[in-house]
């Protein structure tokens, strides 16, 4: 018998405990940097994958993406492209059909991203796909999050200014936390579907 909760009111959620990333986070912020992060990202195959854009408060005003948050296992990366002369070093990551990226409207993401820089996308997770299949009734990063792993997110610096010379406290975990959230999700959802594969 299927006991599983497949959808959570906003009430619900907020009497929720905090959640948050409490391990290692890198911020790469050089060319440097970025190869040697890159190099770690090498020995994994399942990321959480996420993206922040300067919000614009103004019609016909838009910015591209200033942050790529990438959470491996261990140490969350948050590539700051809007301090980066490119992100040539990064196509490679995107292109690899076996480093599974994973994460919520992904698919917006991506094509942000290839307006920076041209790539052949793989290995790009859309985990709401992977949820609705499953049957559960939301699909939001912040209602997953509460029904799967029983916490409450912050969203309170998703609209801050992502360009700012140098993230905040506040910035640097709620990136860090949308992507290591998106890892544990896909994690959760995979061992759901291998279950009722097998049942």
């Amino acid at each position: 018998m299927d006991t599983r909760k497949l959808q959570i009111s906003k009430d619900e959620i907020n009497a929720l405990k905090m959640g948050a990333w409490k391990g290692a986070i890198k911020i790469i912020d050089s060319h440097s940097q970025m190869i040697t992060a890159l190099a770690h990202l090498k020995n994994e195959s399942v990321f959480g994958f996420d993206t922040e854009t300067r919000p614009a408060f103004q019609k016909g005003v838009s910015y591209q993406p200033a942050l790529i948050q990438v959470a491996a296992e261990k140490c969350v990366y948050l590539f700051r492209i809007c301090a980066l002369n490119n992100i040539d070093p990064l196509v490679d990551f995107f292109e690899d059909e076996t480093a599974l990226k994973c994460g919520v409207g992904i698919l917006n993401d991506v094509n942000e991203l290839r307006d920076l820089q041209n790539f052949n996308p793989n290995g790009f997770v859309e985990i709401s796909t992977i949820s609705r299949k499953l049957g559960y009734k939301q699909s939001g990063l912040r209602n997953l999050g509460a029904i799967l792993m029983g916490i409450r997110i912050s969203k309170a610096s998703q609209l801050s200014n992502w360009e700012r010379y140098r993230l905040d406290f506040k910035q640097v975990q709620y990136a860090a936390t949308d992507a290591w959230l998106s890892r544990e999700i896909y994690l959760k959802l995979s061992a759901q579907l291998e279950e009722s594969a097998q049942e």
